[in-house]
């Protein structure tokens, strides 16, 4: 929670969606807030879960009376996730489509299916794409660069230790998007991207580390 209020990264999304209608929490069943998705979604990766969308949900579900204040979801009713039948799968669905309008700014690349293609038909994809489209979706990278920034950023406790001198540099934390031993993955125009789309692939030598 701590970090995600230092990032104010929830304010800077909201910002993004300026001049436009991001569409609110759903109109019926349970109202969320971008602070309470993405701390649940923070909390997953530090734990080294994978931040699914139901994963997310099921994490939102747990958060305590005073954890829901402190995300602005004070007084919700989440019977709805855990209702078993057509109400949690109606809920899902709801969560789902309002987050994803929540972080469509965020999305660079909205052209491509979030599942495993070969390298050559992302490149396909990516070459089709008209300069109007190249314009926004790089726009969408940048913010998601500056969202992601804002959060290594909000990580930070101490940004001046006393007797320090000089930049603090928060270096390079690979987070893996697929398991080490996954099946058709690779570089080769012939081989498989992961189904996260804006992730790339890389190789680890146990000596010396992700090449």
């Amino acid at each position: 929670m701590t970090i995600i209020d230092r990032s104010r990264v929830a304010d800077t999304i909201v910002e993004y969606h300026v001049g436009k209608n991001p569409g609110g929490a759903p109109r019926t069943g349970i109202n969320y807030t971008l602070s309470a998705a993405l701390v649940a979604a923070l909390s997953l990766i530090m734990l080294g879960r994978a931040p699914t969308y139901k994963a997310i949900l099921g994490t939102i579900a747990d958060l305590t009376p005073r954890q829901l204040v402190a995300v602005g979801m004070a007084g919700e009713n989440l019977t709805r996730i855990f209702t078993i039948g057509l109400e949690q799968k109606r809920e899902y669905r709801r969560f789902v489509s309002w987050f994803d309008r929540q972080l469509k700014p965020l999305d660079p690349s909205p052209d491509q299916p979030a599942e495993r293609i070969t390298n050559a038909e992302h490149r396909r994809i990516v070459n089709a794409r008209t300069p109007e489209q190249r314009q926004a979706y790089d726009l969408a990278a940048q913010r998601l660069r500056t969202v992601i920034n804002d959060i290594v950023a909000g990580s930070i406790v101490t940004k001046q230790p006393a007797g320090a001198v000089g930049d603090i540099v928060a270096d390079e934390t690979i987070f893996d998007l697929a398991g080490p031993s996954s099946i058709g993955l690779g570089a080769k125009p012939t081989a498989l991207r992961g189904a996260c789309y804006f992730g790339h692939y890389y190789a680890r030598e146990e000596r010396s580390g992700p090449l």
